[in-house]
């Protein structure tokens, strides 16, 4: 079962640079214990890259490689209106739009 963070430790640090994510993690974390916490990423690559793997050190231990995952794209999107239409600014008229798009993984 996974654990709940403990709220006496906070998180000191929080920054990435190119593909790595450094974070500095208070005392408190218990050993044995599963924690679960999340990496926000500001932009996935244009490709998946050909070494797609991850790994986490804490302390002295290193994890293995963590497998990636493929990345998704979306080439060729493009939004074409149904209706040609125009309202007053003051009463707005809903417009459908047709939203094409192809999902690609690299």
């Amino acid at each position: 079962p996974v654990s709940p963070w403990p709220t006496n430790v906070r998180v000191i640090q929080c920054r990435g640079d190119g593909h790595q994510a450094r974070v500095k993690i208070g005392a408190g974390l218990k050993p044995q214990q599963l924690y679960l916490f999340r990496v926000v990423i500001k932009r996935n690559p244009e490709f998946t890259p050909l070494g797609n793997t991850w790994s986490i050190t804490y302390g002295l231990e290193s994890s293995g490689a963590i497998p990636g995952f493929p990345v998704w794209t979306f080439p060729g999107i493009r939004l074409e209106p149904v209706l040609l239409s125009w309202s007053n600014k003051s009463k707005p008229t809903a417009a459908p739009v047709a939203i094409y798009f192809e999902a690609t993984n690299w």
